[in-house]
């Protein structure tokens, strides 16, 4: 009888360290997670606070033509997150 109690109870141990193990590790998981989220979270606000200003260069006429300088090929950003900032056209007053 003491021999089944003892066999239970290690059993029980057992059991209850893998629960509590894999309790901590989920939480580490959702802690680094969230960390994560903070540092992009911060990124986006920095960037939305203190946007890039960009200016453009002014057209140049070429042949009758109105062409803007270093814009010849198409430009495609990375990722929407690129598109944040101040465009400044060039004009007097940017």
């Amino acid at each position: 009888m003491t021999v089944a109690v003892i066999a239970i109870s290690v059993v029980c141990l057992l059991l209850v360290t893998a629960l509590v193990h894999r309790e901590t590790q989920h939480s580490r998981h959702v802690a680094e997670r969230e960390r994560s989220w903070d540092l992009e979270r911060g990124a986006l606000l920095t960037r939305i606070q203190h946007p890039e200003i960009v200016h453009l260069p002014r057209p140049v006429e070429i042949d009758g033509e109105q062409l803007v300088p270093g814009f010849d090929e198409e430009i495609k950003p990375k990722d929407d997150i690129d598109l944040v900032g101040t465009v400044v056209d060039g004009g007097e007053d940017g």
